[in-house]
């Protein structure tokens, strides 16, 4: 992904140093964005947080696989060059990506994460954050991993897809009546 202003960096750092423990890794994002990103983690002394910056698709499993945790955090407002805010209609297939891993999610309180708080631990504040990366790191997580899961499995890009071309067939049928 990008680092773009409301993607979550500033909640990762803030974070980073309430959880000294926890190894923080982001891929993604332009040099730029990167240099400038790794210079704020320094400045804060923080040791537990790399960005390796874009990585080829088929490297991003492993880095998956080995998480302890996947983090969600958006912020209330999400830029991207050619949009002004994403943040009121997002689905990121992230976090379905992120449920086929069978790992835990922490993510901030955005709408497509809302309707899965039964699999993702949805942080208020970047207090509950850290707190819900800590309890992800203490506790047993195994039936919420599954739910999500089976869930991931519900929404591949293979059956999104699928219901696209639903919609498609169901129009085009439409306006041939």
């Amino acid at each position: 992904g990008h680092l773009y202003p409301g993607r979550g960096i500033e909640i990762i750092l803030q974070v980073a140093e309430r959880v000294p423990a926890a190894w923080f890794v982001i891929i993604g994002g332009r040099e730029e964005d990167i240099t400038a990103c790794t210079r704020q983690a320094r400045a804060r002394g923080l040791q537990n947080v790399d960005f390796l910056g874009f990585l080829p698709n088929a490297e991003l499993p492993r880095y998956l696989v080995a998480a302890d945790a996947l983090l969600m955090p958006y912020q209330h407002r999400v830029t991207s060059p050619s949009m002004p805010d994403t943040s009121s209609w997002m689905s990121p297939m992230k976090m379905f990506e992120y449920m086929a891993f069978r790992k835990p999610i922490v993510s901030t309180d955005i709408p497509a994460a809302r309707q899965f708080s039964e699999i993702i631990s949805i942080a208020y504040s970047r207090g509950e954050f850290a707190d819900s990366i800590s309890q992800i790191l203490r506790n047993d997580n195994r039936q919420r991993i599954q739910r999500g899961f089976e869930i991931a499995r519900q929404n591949s890009w293979d059956i999104k897809v699928e219901e696209i071309s639903q919609v498609i067939h169901a129009y085009l049928y439409s306006k041939v009546k």
